[in-house]
C-alpha cells in the first residue's frame, strides 16, 4: 500500500487484487476483465493474501469466462469453501506444480495432502478422476508426487501412482 500510495505501483488488477481494494478490483474487471489468464492470476493473489472478498468477486468473474471452473466448483465444494481452501493453500510449494488456472490448483493440493495425510484413497480418486495430471504436460507434478511419497515414506503411493501409467514411468 505505501508503494501504492508513493505512486510506484500500477493500477492493475493483480496489484488491486494483492491490495484487497475490492472497488479498485470492480472497476478493473468493468473496464476490461475479459482475459481469463489476468482474472485468474489477480484471484490467486487475492487468495495469497488472504482478501476473501476480492477473490470472490474474481472467481464470479473467472466462472463467467470459463463456465467449465464453475461447473467443477460447483460440483466439489461451492465457491466459498473452494476460495477458503485456494487462500488456505500451503503444500504446492516444492512440488514442481506448474498449475494454469485455480481449478488446477485446487485439485493438485487434494492429491498431496493425501500424500500429506496418508489418505491413499483419496490420492487414487482423484488421481483416476483427473487424468490430465498423468499427462505429459504434468511429468514435473508427478516427479513432485514422488518426491513428497518419498519423505513421507509412503511406497503405496508410489505404486498406486506409477499402477495408473504416469507419462513420467
Amino acid at each position: 500500500q505505501l508503494l501504492r500510495r508513493k505512486g510506484v505501483l500500477p493500477r492493475t488488477l493483480k496489484y488491486d487484487s494483492a491490495l484487497g481494494d475490492l472497488d479498485a478490483v470492480r472497476t478493473a474487471l468493468d473496464q476490461d476483465g475479459n482475459d481469463l489468464a489476468e482474472v485468474n492470476d489477480a484471484l490467486m493473489c487475492a487468495c495469497s493474501f488472504q482478501h476473501e472478498a476480492v477473490a470472490s468477486v474474481l472467481l464470479d468473474r473467472s466462472i463467467a469466462l470459463d463456465p467449465e471452473l464453475g461447473r467443477h466448483v460447483d460440483a466439489s465444494v461451492g465457491r466459498r469453501a473452494f476460495i477458503r481452501y485456494l487462500i488456505d493453500r500451503r503444500s504446492l510449494a516444492f512440488s514442481h506444480a506448474n498449475p494454469t488456472g485455480p481449478w488446477q490448483v485446487f485439485i493438485m493440493e487434494q492429491v498431496l495432502r493425501a500424500i500429506e495425510d496418508g489418505d491413499l484413497t483419496t490420492f487414487v480418486s482423484v488421481l483416476e478422476r483427473e487424468q490430465w495430471l498423468l499427462d505429459e504436460n504434468h511429468v514435473g507434478f508427478q516427479v513432485g508426487m514422488i518426491e513428497r511419497a518419498v519423505m513421507r515414506d509412503r511406497r503405496k503411493f508410489i505404486d498406486s501412482l506409477l499402477d495408473l501409467d504416469p507419462a513420467l514411468g
